[in-house]
Parts: C-alpha cells; structure tokens; sequence
C-alpha cells in the first residue's frame, strides 16, 4: 500500500543539503492532508527495510 503513497519522503545518504531542501519545499507544498493517508506500521516498515537489504545483498 506504501507504494502508491504521495506523502512518502525518501532521503539518502548521498542527497546533497540543496536535494533534501526540495524534497522538504515539495513536501510543504503539497495541499493535500496526510490526515486520511496510509501509514506503515512499525513491523510493515521493518520488513520493507530488511526487503531492501536484501535485494541489495543478492545483488552485490
């Protein structure tokens, strides 16, 4: 469900100081509400995270 999400801010490490200020202006400006959105769980958000190391593993 995460995947279709518009409010979803992705930061990496490598983004430089002016990258992540536009993803932040971008963000600001976006006039819809997050009220009725959804949002990950913890768990949900854990797996992803281990779902991405993984891919990353396999592939290096």
């Amino acid at each position: 469900m995460w995947r279709g999400m518009k409010s979803v801010m992705m930061f990496t490490p490598n983004d430089s100081q002016l990258q992540t200020d536009r993803k932040w202006r971008e963000r600001l400006q976006q006039k819809s509400s997050d009220g009725g959105k959804y949002v990950p769980t913890i768990d949900e958000t854990r797996k992803f995270l281990r779902e991405q190391e993984d891919k990353k593993k396999r592939y290096a």
